[in-house]
């Protein structure tokens, strides 16, 4: 099992952008509380 922190710690820096283009890092998501982060895949 991969420790949690280690994870999160390599999960922080990435850029994604949301549905409006903006773009966000991943670790501000968790800063203040834990967070649920899901990818969904657009067949179109």
């Amino acid at each position: 099992m991969v420790p949690r922190h280690s994870v999160s710690s390599a999960l922080a820096s990435i850029e994604l952008p949301d549905s409006d283009g903006v773009q966000w890092r991943l670790g501000s998501l968790w800063e203040t509380a834990p967070a649920v982060v899901v990818f969904l895949r657009h067949y179109g």
